[in-house]
């Protein structure tokens, strides 16, 4: 369910007792407290004042009766409201209606609520599964991302979604590859990760071939006696793709493709497939004018830590498309995904986290699934964040080899060691952002968080 139409239902579309109902039912109010509370059932204005005097006699009686606690109002009646309320959302029990809260309105979600629905039993360790309840919107970068891609098939579309490791890429091209709208126009969805390609793969006599058969799979089409016959390697790698959508693919699909590449990356150190990056260039460039690769729309996602640990030349990405740069979360961010969890957490609790380890996406929600399974509290976490005994100690001990790898060593050491802003080899700086580990201030650079500070000061 899009947000739009959840805010409208739930704004406009209810009765004020079924609003009232629901309220109760997110606060972990039980249905036998819910059907004694006079509040529910009558309006404010009605039991508190006059107006009780123009009620008719039999809905005075209901109210004298829930203010003596003599009688509950009838099962059947709650009942009634709750399928209601269910029927109004459009889901099937109110656990999914639940769902729908959690996802667009955490903070009336409480923890009782969570844990009376079995929705705290759902969380799973930190990965990229599609529509997860714990996923965090980062505005207004999604709306971004979600208003572009409405405009496939109209003009060349071609989004790119960057950012250092674990930042929720993967979590956003799922949730755009599967978006409503791309249902509703019926467009087919591909969806290849790069990190599923074995090693053999990646090199040109094979790669070209391996990307073309995975999309044609994906549509139902069977392309390996095309490829056998109509494969011409005198062509070179870039023509013989293009022949494949034009003459096999596009005739014997209709529809509009939402291709969603994840984890392009992972052919960057491969020189002999930089053409590929050409490819996607120029397709995307073609159908600025062309209307049948107009309907070929791409989303990719790539990891930017890597660039330093190999020479890449990006002109080909560079420029191309719209370019989404995944941040942070916020406070606020940070303070609804642990209504999810079912943490609850005060503002006191969000900024001891957020002192230590900033927003990092993964970080963060690594962070309350160990404390939504009870197995530390925040303390515990935090005191031994940049230990080799901390949950961090993976995240930490990848980075520093990255760092050891590319030679930046001493370049990192010069942010730790300054409590200020400092100033770097434009190469440096580009490199440490790209790694995750530095935020810009003007042409300088500082440390992203505590974490890495305690972490570099001892192991680098």
């Amino acid at each position: 369910m899009k947000q739009e139409v959840f805010e409208r239902i739930y704004e406009e579309e209810l009765t004020p007792i079924q609003r009232r109902i629901l309220h109760r039912i997110l606060k972990g109010k039980s249905y036998t407290a819910i059907r004694g509370d006079v509040t529910v059932w009558f309006d404010r204005k009605v039991y508190a004042g006059n107006e009780r005097d123009q009620l008719p006699r039999s809905k005075r009686t209901i109210l004298e009766d829930l203010e003596s606690s003599k009688k509950l109002i009838d099962p059947s009646n709650l009942s009634h409201h709750l399928k209601t309320i269910c029927e109004q959302f459009e889901v099937v029990d109110l656990q999914e209606v639940i769902k729908q809260f959690i996802i667009y309105r955490p903070q009336l979600v409480s923890s009782t609520t969570l844990k009376q629905f079995e929705l705290l039993e759902t969380t799973q360790f930190p990965s990229g599964a599609t529509n997860s309840l714990y996923y965090q919107y980062r505005h207004p970068i999604e709306e971004r991302c979600e208003s572009y891609i409405k405009k496939v098939g109209e003009e060349a579309i071609l989004l790119r979604i960057k950012a250092p490791a674990q930042m929720g890429k993967t979590s956003l091209i799922n949730r755009l590859l599967h978006h409503e709208y791309i249902k509703n126009i019926q467009a087919k969805v591909v969806y290849i990760n790069l990190d599923d390609a074995d090693e053999q793969v990646l090199n040109k006599d094979m790669f070209y071939r391996w990307f073309c058969a995975n999309v044609s799979n994906q549509l139902g089409l069977y392309i390996n006696e095309y490829l056998e016959k109509q494969w011409q390697p005198f062509l070179g790698n870039n023509v013989n793709c293009t022949n494949v959508f034009e003459k096999f693919i596009f005739p014997n699909c209709q529809n509009i493709i939402l291709l969603g590449i994840d984890n392009l990356h992972r052919i960057f150190p491969e020189r002999e497939l930089q053409d590929f990056l050409l490819w996607l260039r120029t397709r995307h460039e073609n159908a600025k004018n062309n209307q049948i690769w107009r309907n070929l729309a791409f989303i990719l996602a790539y990891s930017t830590d890597g660039y330093p640990l190999f020479q890449l030349n990006l002109s080909s990405l560079y420029n191309v498309g719209n370019p989404q740069e995944l941040r942070e979360f916020n406070t606020e961010e940070i303070q609804n995904l642990s209504l999810k969890y079912g943490l609850n957490w005060q503002l006191i609790q969000v900024e001891s986290l957020k002192e230590i380890i900033g927003g990092h996406p993964f970080l963060v929600r690594l962070a309350m699934y160990h404390i939504s399974h009870e197995e530390m509290t925040l303390e515990q976490i935090l005191n031994k964040a940049a230990t080799h005994e901390g949950i961090y100690s993976h995240h930490l001990g990848r980075l520093l080899k990255i760092i050891r790898d590319s030679h930046l060593t001493e370049s990192l050491k010069k942010v730790i060691n300054s409590f200020s802003p400092v100033q770097l080899d434009p190469i440096e700086t580009f490199q440490l952002y790209s790694i995750g580990l530095v935020t810009k201030k003007d042409n300088k650079v500082q440390i992203r968080c505590q974490l890495y500070r305690e972490y570099f000061t001892t192991f680098l």
